[in-house]
C-alpha cells in the first residue's frame, strides 16, 4: 500500500515539474524579449508551444507573435546591427501571423499590457499586414508571383475589414501575372478580376490606372465587350478630366484602343485625338497607338500616326520598324486575295502587293541602319527581301542574323 502511495506521489511530483516547465519558458521568453535578446526569446517561446500548460494559452501565442514580428522588423532596422545579422528565420512575419491568429482563436480578449510592439493580437496583425504586403511587393519585383500571391493573400486575411487596398492591389497583380504565365489557371484569373474590381469601385486614384486597364484587358480577352467598355468608362471619369493634373495620357491610349476593338470607331478616335491635342509631340503615344491600330488592321490610321512620329524623330528605330511592319502586315493580310484572280486583275493585285513590300523596305532599312543588331528588324528585312527576290541582299541579311544569334 505504501509502495502504491509512493508511486502516486512520484508521478504527481513529476507532473508538477513538467507543468512548471511551460510557465518557466514563457517567463524566460518575456524576459529575453524585454531585454532585446530576441534569439533567446525565440528559443524559449518555441519551447512553450510544446508544453501542455502553455501550448493552449492565448498569451503564449501573443508572445510568439510579438517575438517573431520583432525579429522580422529587426532585419531592416537601422539601429539594430546585432540582430539584423542573425538569420533566425526566413518567414518570421508569416509565423507571427499564424501566432496572432491562434491567440485570437484561443481568447479574443487576450492582452499583454506591458509588452512592447503589440499588446493585443489585433494590434500585431495590423503591423503584420503591412509587413506581408511589403514582402509581396518585393516578391513581385523579383517576378516571383507565386510568393507575391501567397503573401498578399495572408496580408488581406490578417485584418479583412476595412479592406487593405495595397494588399488587394498586389493580390490582383500577382494573380494576373500567374494567369499570363499559365492560362489554364482560370481560378487565378477570377481572383485577379475580383480584386481589380474592388479597386475600381473604391475610386482610389492612388492605385493608378492599372486596375481599370488590366480589368478591361481581361474582359477583352473574354470578348466581354460591355464590361470592358464599362470598366474603362468608369476610369475615364477619374483619369481623363479636362485639367492636365488629372489627365493620364496612358489611360487615354488604352481607352481608345478598347473603343476601337469594340467597333466604337468615332468614340475611339475622339479619345485618341483629344490625347494628341494635349500631347501632340508625345512620341510614345504616337508609336504605341499606331502599333495597336496596326494589330487591329487599321492600316491607314496607323500610318498617319507613324508619319507624325517620324516628323518629330526621323531616325527613331521603333517608328521606322513599325512603319515597315504596317506595310508588310497589309501585304500578308491581303495575299490570299490573289488566289481567285487571273489575268489583269491578278497582275494589278500582285503589283499592289509588291508595292506594299517596296514601301516597307526603306523604313526597315532605316531601322537597321540605326540599330544594326536588332533581330526583329533583321527578320522582317529577310522576309521582305525573300518575297521581292532580292537574293544578294537576302544573303547579307542571313549572315548578319547568324552573327547576332
Amino acid at each position: 500500500m505504501k509502495k502504491v502511495i509512493f508511486i502516486g506521489v512520484f508521478f504527481s511530483a513529476t507532473g508538477f515539474i513538467f507543468a512548471q516547465s511551460g510557465k518557466r519558458s514563457l517567463n524566460d521568453a518575456y524576459s529575453a524579449y524585454s531585454n532585446e535578446y530576441y534569439d533567446r526569446a525565440k528559443t524559449a517561446i518555441d519551447q512553450c508551444i510544446t508544453f501542455d500548460d502553455t501550448k493552449a494559452d492565448a498569451k503564449t501565442w501573443l508572445y510568439r507573435g510579438n517575438i517573431y514580428l520583432m525579429i522580422e522588423l529587426q532585419k531592416t532596422a537601422k539601429d539594430s546591427i546585432r540582430y539584423r545579422k542573425l538569420n533566425l528565420c526566413n518567414d518570421c512575419a508569416e509565423v507571427a501571423y499564424e501566432a496572432y491568429k491562434k491567440a485570437l482563436q484561443l481568447d479574443a480578449k487576450v492582452e499583454a499590457p506591458t509588452m512592447r510592439l503589440a499588446t493585443t493580437p489585433e494590434a500585431g496583425l495590423k503591423i503584420v499586414q503591412q509587413v506581408l504586403t511589403n514582402q509581396a511587393f518585393d516578391a513581385a519585383d523579383r517576378d516571383d508571383f507565386e510568393a507575391a500571391y501567397h503573401l498578399a493573400e495572408k496580408a488581406i486575411n490578417a485584418i479583412p475589414t476595412p479592406p487593405y487596398l495595397d494588399a488587394i492591389y498586389m493580390l490582383a497583380y500577382a494573380a494576373d501575372n500567374l494567369f499570363h504565365k499559365d492560362t489554364t489557371k482560370k481560378e487565378v484569373k477570377e481572383i485577379a478580376k475580383a480584386n481589380y474590381s474592388i479597386l475600381t469601385k473604391v475610386k482610389n486614384p492612388k492605385k493608378g490606372i492599372l486596375p481599370y486597364v488590366r480589368l478591361a484587358e481581361i474582359y477583352r480577352g473574354e470578348n466581354d465587350t460591355n464590361r470592358a467598355l464599362r470598366t474603362m468608362a468608369d476610369g475615364a471619369a477619374v483619369f481623363l478630366q479636362d485639367d492636365d493634373t488629372n489627365y493620364k495620357v496612358e489611360y487615354a491610349q488604352t481607352y481608345s484602343i478598347i473603343l476601337l476593338w469594340a467597333e466604337k470607331h468615332e468614340e475611339g478616335r475622339a479619345v485618341m485625338n483629344n490625347a494628341l491635342k494635349k500631347y501632340p509631340k508625345n512620341l510614345l503615344l504616337l508609336i504605341n497607338q499606331a502599333s495597336e491600330l496596326n494589330k487591329m488592321k487599321h492600316y491607314e490610321d496607323s500610318e498617319d500616326l507613324l508619319n507624325r512620329a517620324l516628323e518629330l524623330d526621323p531616325d527613331n528605330v521603333t517608328a521606322n520598324y513599325n512603319m515597315g511592319n504596317r506595310f508588310y502586315n497589309e501585304y500578308v493580310d491581303k495575299w490570299s486575295m490573289l488566289e481567285p484572280l487571273n489575268g489583269k486583275e491578278y497582275e494589278d493585285m500582285k503589283a499592289y502587293l509588291d508595292g506594299l513590300l517596296q514601301k516597307a523596305k526603306p523604313y526597315l532599312e532605316k531601322a537597321h541602319q540605326t540599330d544594326p543588331n536588332d533581330r526583329n528588324t533583321l527578320i522582317m528585312l529577310k522576309l521582305v527581301y525573300a518575297r521581292l527576290d532580292m537574293l544578294d541582299e537576302l544573303e547579307i541579311i542571313n549572315k548578319k542574323l547568324n552573327s547576332v544569334r
